[in-house]
């Protein structure tokens, strides 16, 4: 009568676990569902971003060679004049020197804060 007892209980208990491990599955399966979206939808995000940031890239590498076959050799020529016109007015030395602007090389540099 013990064994009917125990065999009885031991399979409500084996449904009970069954129910349980069903139940987990079911959320693990869901879980991974979820992470998988969550997964896809920020790698289109990023995605997006990456198009973005390549064609502001595009557009800024268009500005700056612009700058470089337009402007860059105007202000070499401006600097190179300014020079030259520094050796017969000693008086704007101190500006050249102030801006550093004193160098023989002939390139354009941002004067320092």
């Amino acid at each position: 009568m013990n064994d009917a007892k125990q065999s009885g209980s031991s399979e409500g208990k084996n449904s009970t676990v069954q129910e349980q491990l069903d139940v987990l599955k079911k959320m693990l399966m869901t879980t991974l569902v979820v992470v998988i979206v969550f997964s896809g939808a920020v790698n289109l995000y990023l995605l997006a971003q990456v198009r973005t940031v390549n064609k502001e890239l595009t557009r800024e590498q268009l500005i700056l060679d612009q700058y470089n076959q337009n402007e860059l050799p105007n202000i070499s020529a401006f600097l190179s004049n300014l020079k030259e016109y520094a050796k017969t007015h000693p008086d704007i030395n101190p500006i050249l020197a102030k801006y550093h602007l004193t160098s023989t090389t002939g390139s354009v540099s941002p004067p320092s804060k």
